[in-house]
């Protein structure tokens, strides 16, 4: 991440893409013992998920839980 910075170098960088790919790499490699890239795939489909539970968190009415 910082030698595509160094790269980078007096360009504007995206930190919140590159900090969340650098989590996605660590989480990726500690628990499945593979690269970010190679499961970028589940981990959009993951954000995907999260993004339709959040629209659909106030959706759905239980009659005891207003």
């Amino acid at each position: 991440m910082l030698e595509r910075w160094k790269e980078k170098e007096g360009a504007e960088v995206e930190i919140y893409e590159e900090l969340r790919t650098l989590t996605s790499e660590v989480i990726s490699r500690t628990a499945f013992g593979s690269s970010f890239e190679e499961g970028k795939q589940i981990f959009g489909m993951l954000h995907k998920m999260m993004a339709l539970a959040e629209t659909n968190m106030y959706t759905i009415r239980l009659p005891f839980i207003r």
